[in-house]
């Protein structure tokens, strides 16, 4: 698979270093990716707008500097920078209760405050339909559906990714900027330099545009029909170009007003291992790699993926798009942070084994749910947990934290936070936090 010359961007002298394209393109065939685009970013400077393969195995169709992808979660970093720019300019408080901008909320969710809602801690379910409606004011409507039943705990008490959040984070942007969320947001576009960024759908198709892959009996697949759903724009459906991608990281990286020091605030802990020791600020997971503060995000879509790592010490990030289902990439954007000078990993410290203890044996089987159902059940003097059709030995690490071994060479972390009397309230695992909803001691999520 080769890749197309290095797109020539004004004002820059290098290409995307050999070190980091020998990698895409050993991950580019080693996942059986059709095609794939690089930006990166590199003291303050774009210094290379690369892509490679094609945009539809069907047409052969190749992969450019102008194709649009589906960015996936991407659009969240997005999302919050328009909203942070409303912030710093004085037309919303990120501390004042979302009902004073957004009529027509339930009372649980008129209080939540935008600060939880771009932190990931407004207490809200996940759900990622991929596709729903289509009529642009289904935005507002659906905030305006979500009441108690939807949270899995009170706002600010835990970090749980949640789309739903976002979406109602664009619909509070869409009212206080009196105009749709897509329009609201290409004015970010259009600061950014993102030229051919776009939320419509028919936009987006009178570009040359990707579309997502599955593989099948090691082939690549057309994935149909095409993802859409008005409701979760903001969370995730953005339309944009690797170009579009590269000047978006160059204005968070050097506009002297850019968001990107508030979104790398360390607002919300997060107790599990997918990425060991970060932290949620804006939009963006952060994290210490070697005493360096890099910030990271990625997203999907069926048969999409996209990636960026940023180190804004440095002045520098890169993102990666594919038109392969989850294929993320990571061995690239190792290698292009290591490019900065920052040696990144995912690994994390070692543990140690500790018993569980009679109270553990009592207190923690149940059903934990968010956007699907954990399941931990105690057999004799172990606990197995149930997820997904698997089944795994719980191995107690620390103080209501434990390890589980799915599959041989995967390790998931998850942490249990309980209420006041010691009783389990919640699971965190991945990104999300599960609710307690059968078991000893469960009870609904508390109001705000």
């Amino acid at each position: 698979m080769l890749f197309a010359a290095a797109i020539a961007i004004p004002g820059t002298a290098q290409p995307v270093p050999d070190a980091i394209k020998t990698v895409l393109t050993d991950e580019l065939r080693g996942t059986n990716t059709p095609g794939a685009a690089i930006a990166v970013v590199r003291d303050g400077n774009l210094v290379a707008v690369d892509a490679a393969g094609v945009a539809n195995v069907e047409s052969s169709t190749l992969v450019t500097a102008q194709t649009l992808f589906h960015v996936g979660s991407l659009t969240k970093l997005m999302t919050a920078a328009a909203l942070l720019d409303y912030a710093r300019s004085g037309k919303v408080d990120l501390q004042k209760p979302i009902g004073s901008y957004l009529t027509g909320l339930s009372p649980a969710l008129a209080r939540v405050t935008l600060h939880e809602l771009l932190s990931q801690s407004s207490g809200l379910a996940d759900s990622a339909p991929a596709t729903g409606p289509q009529a642009e004011s289904a935005l507002a409507a659906y905030a305006r559906t979500l009441g108690e039943k939807d949270f899995i705990a009170a706002p600010g008490r835990v970090f749980s990714y949640s789309n739903s959040g976002y979406s109602v984070a664009g619909a509070v942007l869409e009212s206080v900027a009196k105009k749709p969320y897509a329009d609201a947001m290409a004015d970010l576009f259009a600061r950014a330099g993102m030229r051919d960024a776009t939320f419509r759908p028919t936009m987006a198709m009178s570009h040359p545009l990707a579309v997502g892959h599955v593989v099948e009996d090691g082939r690549a697949k057309v994935v149909r029909p095409f993802s859409n759903d008005t409701r979760f724009w903001p969370a995730g459906y953005a339309y944009a170009s690797i170009t579009d991608l590269g000047h978006l990281l160059l204005f968070l990286l050097t506009d002297p007003a850019s968001p990107l020091p508030m979104m790398t605030t360390r607002n919300v802990p997060i107790h599990s291992n997918v990425i060991p020791g970060a932290s949620y600020g804006y939009g963006l997971f952060v994290r210490d790699v070697g005493g360096t503060l890099v910030a990271e995000h990625g997203g999907t879509m069926p048969g999409l993926s996209c990636e960026t790592r940023l180190v804004p010490s440095g002045k520098s990030g890169v993102i990666v798009c594919a038109n392969r289902d989850n294929a993320r990439f990571r061995r690239t954007l190792d290698a292009a942070v290591e490019s900065f000078g920052v040696v990144a990993s995912n690994t994390p410290p070692a543990t140690a084994d500790i018993p569980l203890t009679a109270r553990d044996l009592a207190v923690l089987p149940g059903s934990y749910s968010n956007r699907w159902t954990i399941d931990i059940e105690r057999r004799g003097e172990q606990l197995f947990l149930k997820q997904n059709g698997t089944e795994a030995e719980i191995r107690k690490t620390a103080e209501n934290r434990f390890q589980v071994n799915p599959r041989p060479g995967i390790t998931q972390e998850f942490a249990i936070m309980t209420r006041d009397d010691g009783t389990p309230e919640l699971l965190q695992m991945f990104v999300w936090a599960f609710k307690r909803v059968s078991g000893a001691g469960s009870t609904p999520a508390p109001p705000h």
